[in-house]
């Protein structure tokens, strides 16, 4: 697998400002981070998701630690695959900022679905909460839905053999007429694809 030096430094960057953000109680700074995000998402895809992201840079070290000590994932039930959960826990994450607002007291939500990412992801492969859980990721999917930029697969340089499908922590390379190809809205722009793929035939581009 190729590497991928700067992203790695990039990821742990943010991931010490936020914990620094949490541990001052400035973690509106990190909001408007992620808002900007959310406001780029329609311009250079889920960048946020795949380079920004703690929960995302937490799961992704859990994922290699499984790795390292052959730690088997759990079957994803059918019933968490549904699609309406990640849009009601985006819901609920609104009515807890609303409310912690109204209050003026500090709800720790993100500390906890950071810890409830990396949780639900030493048990199950991190599809589950990149694909189906993350609140985030549902105003994040909105966004992204119909971006400028994102990650394209060569049809004229594909083989086919599903490398991409197999590595993409977010199911976002689907099959289309027996052709593979990836679908930015859910693609997290982690370049996990683009580094698994020995014909070299994924690349960060303007989407036609």
């Amino acid at each position: 697998m190729k590497k991928k030096p700067l992203k790695i430094i990039l990821q742990l960057a943010f991931l010490v400002l936020f914990f620094v953000l949490l541990g001052t109680n400035n973690l509106k700074i990190w909001l408007a981070i992620f808002l900007i995000g959310v406001a780029s998402a329609p311009i250079i895809g889920r960048i946020y998701c795949g380079w920004i992201c703690p929960i995302h840079t937490g799961t992704m070290f859990m994922t290699a630690i499984k790795k390292k000590f052959n730690i088997k994932s759990r079957v994803i039930p059918n019933s968490l695959r549904a699609p309406w959960i990640r849009y009601a826990l985006a819901a609920l994450l609104v009515v807890v900022f609303v409310i912690g607002e109204i209050k003026g007291r500090r709800i720790p939500a993100l500390a906890f679905l950071f810890t409830a990412g990396i949780v639900i992801t030493l048990m199950y492969s991190e599809v589950l909460w990149h694909r189906y859980l993350c609140p985030y990721g549902a105003f994040l999917k909105v966004a992204a839905s119909k971006t400028k930029r994102g990650m394209v697969i060569d049809k004229n340089i594909c083989k086919d053999n599903g490398t991409c499908k197999n590595v993409c922590p977010a199911e976002a390379v689907v099959t289309v007429d027996g052709r593979n190809q990836i679908d930015n809205s859910e693609c997290l722009v982690c370049m996990k694809c683009k580094m698994n793929c020995q014909e070299n035939a994924i690349f960060y581009k303007r989407i036609n």
